[in-house]
């Protein structure tokens, strides 16, 4: 994985790879300045002034995001980071050269270390395997071991401690895996079992294909069942308005405005709140304040309206649900999911109110708002054991 691919991710151990590859260019192949829209970059070993005068700065910009991809190479690691590094000397100019300054330790410590936390006990003091002419460890070899530092330890691994030049026993590289004098009871095993794990994967996949439980919401429901009994009664309140008001305002968007402002307003609400919900509210629709202000003043009258009056007597007394989420089982085994507008109990009775915009009703049909506020109705009397009515308050 590359160290651009794994951004944002982490692992238990990260094993660093490669440390002779070049941190960066020691020359700048362009040069990007956005605000002129220039883009100047080398061609046949020509190269504009442009890129001649900010070469140094391009170079350095360059050695800037080596230094950064280090970092996102080494922060990934979350138990532990393995680091190929050489024990006599940093090799200057890798990729891995901003974290020799966390690696190395100072060179009158390089010789002494300690024994690290579940590392074998390291026989040499050579961290270098091989070297020319068969020298010797020097006075600023790294010594095998731990070595700490300020918050945080390194352990310096000792190359003659690992087991070197193995084949990896994994795919066709395993010779014994690849032979032709395998008995034929064990192939017509084998067999037998892959061929009942692929019918037991199909037979699987065959139920997974087929839903166990058919759900769908209230607006669904309605759409597709015209003949659904209404098993409550459901009457529709209109709030009055003055005709100017109806002619200047309306439509979807003015419509989930009043809905936000209804659902977020408390019901005793003052009409300076009303205003700051309605300005809030309208800035997540891009409407503009006009249209706040109106939908502030129509949530101020329906909150004057005995419904809502009655509702805040229920809130009082803790009995009264506002955008709350109801399921419904019908009896055909169909789950029904809506969330009502408000819900209040009074004398042991529950009293469902939906809000609609008179265009909305005069868009799908009153008979289809009945429905939908009976299925919430009929919801809540199963979910409560109480009588229940609805009721749509016409904005």
């Amino acid at each position: 994985m590359t160290v651009h691919k794994a951004k944002g991710l982490e692992f238990p151990v990260v094993v660093l790879a490669d440390l002779t590859c070049r941190m960066n260019r020691s020359d700048a192949s362009r040069y990007l300045d956005p605000s002129r829209g220039l883009c100047a970059i080398r061609l046949g070993g020509w190269a504009p002034h442009e890129l001649h005068d900010h070469e140094a700065d391009e170079v350095a910009r360059d050695e800037a995001e080596g230094v950064r991809l280090a970092y996102v190479a080494a922060t990934r690691a979350r138990d532990l980071l393995v680091v190929p590094a050489v024990g006599d000397e940093p090799w200057e100019g890798g990729w891995l050269s901003p974290l020799h300054a966390a690696l190395y330790p100072a060179l009158q410590s390089r010789r002494t270390s300690a024994r690290g936390a579940k590392c074998p006990a390291f026989r040499s003091k050579d961290t270098v395997l091989e070297r020319p002419n068969d020298d010797m460890a020097g006075p600023l070899t790294v010594c095998p071991g731990r070595h700490d530092f300020p918050g945080y330890s390194v352990v310096w691994w000792d190359p003659s401690a690992l087991t070197l030049g193995l084949k990896p026993p994994m795919g066709v590289r395993r010779d014994d895996l690849i032979v032709k004098d395998v008995p034929r009871n064990v192939v017509a095993d084998g067999r037998t079992r892959y061929d009942a794990w692929k019918l037991g994967r199909i037979t699987a996949r065959e139920r997974g294909a087929h839903p166990s439980i058919r759900v769908q919401t209230v607006r669904e429901q309605i759409a597709s069942d015209a003949a659904f009994a209404v098993p409550v009664s459901v009457t529709s309140v209109p709030l009055r308005l003055h005709d100017q008001d109806r002619s200047r305002f309306g439509g979807a968007a003015f419509g989930s405005l009043v809905h936000a402002v209804l659902a977020r307003a408390p019901f005793d609400a003052t009409r300076v709140s009303l205003n700051d919900i309605a300005a809030a509210e309208a800035r997540i629709l891009a409407m503009n304040d006009d249209d706040a202000a109106a939908a502030a003043e129509i949530v101020e009258r329906a909150l004057n309206h005995d419904l809502l009056v009655r509702a805040r007597r229920a809130t009082e007394r803790v009995r009264c649900r506002r955008e709350t989420p109801v399921t419904l089982t019908l009896d055909d085994g169909t789950v029904v999911e809506g969330v009502v507008d408000l819900a209040f109990e009074e004398d042991g009775q529950w009293t469902v109110v939906d809000y609609k915009t008179d265009r909305e009703i005069a868009a799908a049909g009153e008979e289809q708002y009945r429905r939908q506020v009976a299925l919430y109705a009929t919801a809540i009397a199963k979910a409560t054991g109480a009588r229940t009515t609805g009721g749509l308050l016409r904005i």
